[in-house]
């Protein structure tokens, strides 16, 4: 899929950026990251703004990355739990360098991966996607890799425990309410 880099750009320029501590970028012009590099690759870079639990952007010196984080689905707009997973991330993150662990890009070249984060209090680091399925705020998808195990072990805990999402009666999966809300739409057309 071949993207226009110089459209990209205008848009991305357009469109102010602030991460936790404000305006983010050097002078606030930041570039989309360049697409030349082949995943898997990593690189550290601060969190910028969030379009989801599981979703957002990240700033690498100026230069504007789209991330995903593997392995993990946080709830939809309109679903319980989407505001308490972002401020989850926003908490983890605040003020932070992270290292970003792309696995993937997908059809939209945005970048899939996994995201640690620095912890103060023992000096190693966190993954944030584990994080978040730990605390209830986002569903471990079942894909496979290094992270099934804990993840699905995170998964299981928080749902026995009764966190986050999983303190509502019947929690639904975040593929599945989108389903419903693009079904519903489509009614809606009719």
């Amino acid at each position: 899929m071949h993207i226009n880099l110089k459209i990209l750009t205008v848009l991305v320029l357009l469109i102010p950026s602030f991460g936790c501590d404000g305006p983010i970028g050097i002078g606030n012009q930041l570039v989309p990251a360049s697409l030349d590099r082949a995943a898997p690759f990593s690189y550290t870079a601060r969190l910028g703004r969030k379009w989801g639990g599981d979703n957002f952007e990240v700033v690498e010196g100026n230069m504007v990355h789209f991330v995903y984080l593997r392995g993990i689905d946080a709830p939809c707009e309109g679903q319980f739990g989407r505001e308490l997973a972002e401020e989850k991330t926003r908490i983890l993150t605040r003020g932070k360098m992270v290292v970003v662990n792309v696995v993937l890009r997908d059809g939209w070249q945005r970048e899939e991966g996994f995201v640690e984060i620095p912890d103060e209090e023992t000096g190693q680091k966190k993954d944030l996607g584990l994080e978040l399925i730990s605390s209830g705020l986002a569903w471990f998808d079942g894909s496979e890799g290094s992270h099934h195990d804990a993840y699905q072990a995170a998964h299981e805990k928080a749902k026995k425990q009764k966190l986050g999402v999983w303190s509502q009666k019947d929690p639904v999966p975040p593929w599945e309410f989108w389903e419903q809300l693009q079904q519903q739409r489509s009614a809606n057309k009719e």
